[in-house]
């Protein structure tokens, strides 16, 4: 392996390490007691996570889908906006996740019909 590759390797590694690192800042932060604080995870998970790789994106969806269960069972102490911007995030990530999936499949297909 060059050195170059080993930096390439390592830089890689920090930066996914970063990304990890503020994604699990955000996911305790998504059980804050203040509602606008909650409220703002959801809006910010659903603006970066088209940037996310697959772990780091289903790492992000499965905060969001936690966020929703925790927000409905605080009974009359949940906050709609809250849910509602985990909701979206949600279905934002869904979709990035199906168009992957979809241009994964049709280039299998094409390497199949090759």
């Amino acid at each position: 392996m060059s050195p170059s590759s080993h930096r390439d390797n390592s830089e890689v590694a920090t930066k996914e390490s970063a990304v990890r690192s503020i994604l699990t800042i955000a996911a305790s932060l998504a059980s804050d007691a203040v509602p606008n604080v909650r409220l703002n995870v959801g809006r910010v998970l659903g603006v970066i996570v088209g940037l996310l790789d697959r772990s780091n994106a289903e790492f992000a969806a499965s905060v969001l889908e936690q966020q929703i269960e925790k927000e409905k069972s605080r009974g009359t102490g949940s906050d709609r906006d809250v849910i509602f911007f985990a909701q979206q995030a949600l279905s934002i990530f869904r979709q990035q996740s199906t168009l992957s999936d979809l241009r994964r499949e049709s280039s299998l297909m094409s390497s199949l019909m090759d």
